[in-house]
């Protein structure tokens, strides 16, 4: 369904959108302490809303439509191979996928019931990170702080003077895709307030541009993410002017924000590195195409035609050695059953996406397929929440106002 067919009301349930803005930070940025590392923030808040769901809602979970469930087609063999080979990592990876992209997007798109609400929950909660983001870039105090209590998963330490850590168990590139997806809903929300206030634009247009920053301080990937976000708006029509002034303005506004703070920074900061190391795959500086390519993939035989039913990392050795989503998936679950899944993902995205225009829709689809190539970010989850709960939430919108 079209954006355009729907126009919403000017007037926001603010108190629902911050309550859901919370929510969907614990779920997105999946907290992790010492204390207890399996209770994470994601799960607790899932649980609670599975909570709530079944005492105030008796209409049944009815509420995802069930060809969005078609991707999980490969679970069963995956089922078969683990109770075979005792790898858990592959069936663990659908079974969040599951509970946090779909169970937990459906739930909070049912309580926000629109979907510019859900679209203003996710742009702050991404917003609230971005600013802890750019806050944790020039404190050692906080670097610290997160080293003692919070469980990180990347592969570089606290005391890394040109990656800033958040308050999430997440970093990297897999965190900087999280924080593109503030920038993507800031895009979408610029389409529903093409007849808003002026000042509700430029609102979304600030916070876009504070997540696109937060990218710069995280990873490459999140930063090349959000600049297609800003190009595809820029071809759709949606406020292009301020677009490209952002996304143009970005680099001179990021090197003069780094010389204006520099006596902030830790000892031995190198601006020019920084940058170089930030926007280096718009100079053909980026090493990362080149380290993908050097990297070994199985030959195609009966083995690897079926799979090996392994993707879980031991002792820091990952099974494949390969960190593309797609030689990942395609030596755990083989050629076939990887074929039919990423058709499936194909599929999933065109129903996730149909409700945005033409070159929206297909851009994205794009884009999302694409980016498996560096990693398997269908299985980190935070892409296909963010789909989901718009989809879901438009079609409760419409539902609503029949």
């Amino acid at each position: 369904m079209n954006l355009k067919s729907k126009k919403l009301s000017d007037r926001l349930p603010l108190g629902r959108i911050v309550l859901l803005a919370i929510i969907i930070f614990c779920i997105l940025y999946n907290i992790s302490t010492k204390f207890n590392e399996s209770l994470t923030s994601a799960r607790m808040v899932i649980f609670f809303l599975i909570v709530f769901w079944a005492a105030v809602d008796r209409r049944g979970f009815d509420l995802i439509d069930w060809r969005l469930l078609l991707i999980f087609l490969p679970v069963p063999y995956v089922f078969v191979q683990f109770a075979i080979v005792h790898d858990f990592g592959q069936l663990s990876r659908f079974m969040h996928l599951y509970l946090y992209s779909f169970v937990g997007a459906a739930l909070v798109a049912r309580y926000a019931g629109r979907l510019d609400v859900v679209l203003w929950a996710v742009l702050g909660a991404v917003s609230l990170q971005s600013i802890i983001l750019l806050f944790s870039f020039v404190s050692i105090e906080y670097r610290l702080w997160v080293d003692s209590y919070i469980v990180s998963g990347g592969n570089f330490g606290a005391d890394n003077i040109y990656r800033a850590p958040g308050f999430t168990s997440d970093s990297g590139s897999s965190l900087s895709v999280i924080q593109s997806m503030g920038v993507l809903s800031g895009g979408f929300l610029l389409w529903f307030t093409k007849d808003c206030r002026d000042f509700s634009r430029y609102c979304i247009l600030f916070l876009m541009l504070l997540c696109l920053t937060s990218c710069v301080v995280v990873g490459r990937t999140g930063l090349i993410l959000s600049g297609l976000f800003c190009l595809i708006f820029i071809r759709a029509g949606l406020a292009w002017r301020e677009i490209f002034i952002i996304f143009l303005g970005l680099i001179p506004i990021v090197g003069g924000s780094l010389c204006y703070i520099k006596d902030m920074l830790p000892p031995g900061f190198s601006v020019d590195f920084f940058l170089d190391w930030a926007f280096g795959f718009m100079s053909g500086k980026d090493v990362t195409v080149g380290e993908l390519s050097s990297m070994p993939i199985a030959p195609l035989g009966l083995e690897t035609m079926f799979g090996y039913g392994l993707v879980s990392v031991v002792d820091g050795y990952n099974p494949s050695n390969h960190d593309s989503g797609f030689i990942q998936n395609y030596y755990s679950m083989g050629f076939v059953v990887v074929v039919l899944f990423y058709a499936l993902y194909v599929y999933i995205l065109s129903r996730l996406l149909k409700w945005l225009p033409y070159v929206v829709r297909y851009s994205l689809m794009g884009i999302f397929f694409a980016i498996e190539v560096k990693e398997p970010f269908l299985f980190k989850y935070a892409i296909m929440f963010v789909l989901v709960a718009s989809y879901v939430a438009n079609d409760e919108m419409h539902k609503r106002s029949k």
